[in-house]
């Protein structure tokens, strides 16, 4: 799915990708986003020149593995569902499963089933809650956006801040990055109006309520 010259995707509406590969496609994470929301697909067959074409793809992925794609608070492109255990090893009634439904009159049912389901106050963008895509966001959390959410948020010189962030992950474990480094990661939560900026004297101070005079990051 991932190479260069992989065509599988090109023409298609529904692609179903089994045993999908949590570390492929974190790497590929921008890539991935990009299938999903562009307008136009293009592949490159080997030995041949690249075609474009419009994109319809939609994606499901089936795995064993945790978390097959990076999901963080926000994320609209990924919805993660976790299935049951209850019919693990319950051989007689997979076999009535099967009998249902693997033929084409259970096809047929299932298939007018979902044709008849009303969908006129459906809303794509807002996923349904569960337990398990909230953990995995949870377990998503960088180490700033950790030491944010439990920062008092009073007003501090970023060296200050960043002193407060490297004591907080030393204390969790967690790996941190310089002073320059944090100022990017800062960058986001700025945008976001999460937390605020003021230059004094040449100094950054950041706290999570807006200062007199302080500026946007547009600014």
């Amino acid at each position: 799915f991932w190479e260069k010259h992989d065509t599988g995707r090109f023409g298609k509406f529904f692609v179903k990708l089994e045993e999908a590969n949590g570390y492929l496609n974190r790497q590929n994470v921008g890539d991935m986003k990009s299938i999903i929301t562009s307008r136009t697909i293009t592949v490159n067959p080997k030995g041949d020149k690249p075609i474009t074409s419009s994109n319809y793809n939609r994606f499901l992925m089936t795995t064993n593995e945790g978390c097959p794609v990076k999901i963080e608070e926000g994320s609209r492109r990924f919805m993660l569902s976790a299935c049951s255990t209850d019919k693990i090893g319950d051989i007689t009634y997979w076999k009535k499963v099967r009998a249902l439904l693997f033929n084409a009159e259970g096809a047929e049912t299932v298939g007018r089933y979902l044709m008849n389901i009303d969908l006129s106050n459906f809303e794509p963008s807002v996923f349904p809650e569960n337990s398990y895509l909230q953990q995995i966001k949870e377990n998503e959390k960088s180490a700033e956006q950790r030491f944010l959410e439990q920062w008092d948020g009073a007003a501090l010189q970023i060296s200050e801040l960043h002193l407060l962030y490297a004591q907080y992950c030393t204390e969790n474990s967690l790996q941190y990055v310089s002073l320059t480094g944090f100022g990017y990661k800062l960058l986001v939560p700025l945008r976001d109006k999460k937390i605020f900026k003021r230059v004094i004297e040449n100094r950054a101070h950041y706290s999570k309520k807006p200062m007199n005079d302080s500026v946007s990051l547009a600014e």
